[in-house]
């Protein structure tokens, strides 16, 4: 009688899943992005649709990729059907994004700062801690604030465009 309740028990889960995915998309993905996809890179993932491609294509043609990037891969392609299906990934925000859950918004998700490729979840979850309440008005205020994150998490951060035009420096310039 158990392997019989166990395989109900599986066939019920994957209708729960096929649910989700139907009829609230964005719950399911970023359910998904946050438990299941260990290998998301907001770098690749979050470039839009043409980037993911080539990135798939990049790992399908290597012969000798590692298990990183295999399980790169298989969140790349769903992020492919994401995209696919009109959605897209907003700006990591260094005042709204969580550390380790994405966010549903409207029509698209906010990744969290454990996306930054290298970033792990304790200078994440400190990030999230030490920002509560604060108003920064330059990228070294942010940075001396948030020390767990290295001067590359900080790079890696500008490019990702989280600072959304914040001055670098907190010095004003008179003339």
């Amino acid at each position: 009688l158990f392997p019989k309740a166990h395989a109900v028990a599986y066939v019920m889960m994957a209708f729960r899943i096929a649910w989700f995915k139907v009829h609230e998309p964005l719950a399911f993905y970023a359910t998904f992005f946050s438990v299941r996809a260990k290998a998301f890179d907001a770098e690749y993932c979050c470039a839009g649709m043409d980037a993911v491609k080539r990135k798939i294509k990049e790992i399908e043609n290597n012969k000798d990729a590692t298990a990183v990037e295999q399980n790169l891969l298989t969140t790349l392609e769903v992020c492919y059907e994401f995209y696919l299906r009109g959605f897209h990934f907003d700006t990591i925000n260094i005042y709204k994004s969580d550390a380790t859950k994405f966010i549903v918004t409207e029509k698209g998700l906010l990744p969290p700062f454990v996306t930054v490729h290298g970033l792990g979840e304790a200078a994440a979850l400190d990030t999230v801690e030490k920002r509560k309440g604060k108003e920064f008005i330059s990228i070294e205020e942010f940075a001396m604030c948030c020390n767990k994150l290295s001067k590359t998490h900080i790079e890696q951060l500008k490019a990702l465009g989280a600072f959304a035009g914040m001055a670098d420096t907190s010095q004003i310039t008179l003339f």
